[in-house]
């Protein structure tokens, strides 16, 4: 079984991967009793990062084990779905396992874990980079009543503003202590999620970001430019755009030309300014 498309198994066969088998992990974890009345104490809620880091870490290691036991070499399109409960959180992530073709004498190197599509990790490969494994960060916030806000004008919410920059910078320093701990030169394919968990007197911010830790691989870091594959007809066309919208303004044409040379599409707008578009064969 694998989740990876057609064209993604046909891209990992040019670096000598191929799918292993559909891998998931799942984690649960409770919050220690009492843990959200500490919102006096500060800004955060340090426990409750560390309690789900922790699950997304065993629900991760779940889905490397499974991926160890068909030996492959790491998991690709990692997919993570958390929710987060007053006392309790739980993190299910799958993906799907990719091993060697050829396998390489000695001992395997470790299970990496990516998010990247199996696409996004053949270009890696060709500009000379390789996934260290998936790093992320989490932080929770309190977001304290605004008093004086009336809810029925455009104005705004300083306290909710100062919890997600504080949310922010502190998830993406967690997330980036986790990729210099693998030796990564950098982190690539982030997102971001947000959660809110009501309280007596104040809201609680979740924010977690997660990504893929990178470094160059022994032949080094490449920059291939972009090639332009589209190919035109170099004969004369006429094309209607308004046939596409149900329009019968803005009629963009090509205009005839002889072969072998230029044409220009102009917007055949009545107007003063002409916008062409330079193509060649």
């Amino acid at each position: 079984m694998s989740e990876t498309s057609i064209d993604g198994t046909l891209l990992l066969d040019t670096i000598g991967l191929e799918p292993a088998d559909f891998v998931f992990g799942l984690g649960t974890r409770t919050f220690p009793y009492g843990m959200w009345m500490g919102a006096k104490k500060g800004d955060d809620f340090a426990q409750a990062s560390k309690v789900v880091e922790a699950t997304i870490g065993d629900a991760i290691n779940g889905a490397r084990a499974q991926a160890s036991a068909v030996g492959a070499v790491g998991v690709v399109g990692l997919q993570i779905k958390s929710a987060l409960h007053l006392h309790y959180v739980t993190v299910e992530v799958k993906g799907t396992a990719v091993r060697a073709r050829k396998p390489r004498r000695g001992d395997p190197p470790p299970v990496f874990v990516t998010d990247l599509s199996a696409r996004d990790l053949v270009l890696l490969d060709d500009a000379g980079w390789t996934p260290t494994d998936l790093t992320y960060g989490t932080c929770f916030a309190i977001v304290r009543w605004q008093s004086g806000v009336k809810y029925t004008e455009n104005r705004e919410m300083e306290n909710m503003t100062k919890a997600i920059y504080l949310a922010r910078e502190k998830s993406v320093e967690a997330m980036q202590r986790r990729a210099a701990s693998l030796h990564s030169g950098g982190v690539v394919g982030t997102s971001i999620s947000e959660e809110l968990l009501g309280m007596l007197n104040y809201r609680v911010l979740g924010y977690r970001i997660i990504g893929t830790g990178v470094r160059t691989t022994t032949r080094g870091a490449t920059v291939t430019p972009p090639q332009l594959t589209v190919s035109m007809d170099s004969g004369g066309l006429t094309f209607d755009v308004a046939s596409l919208r149900g329009s019968s303004t803005n009629l963009l044409r090509y205009r005839n030309a002889s072969s072998g040379e230029g044409r220009d599409l102009a917007d055949s707008v009545t107007s003063d300014m002409w916008r062409h578009v330079r193509l060649t064969r």
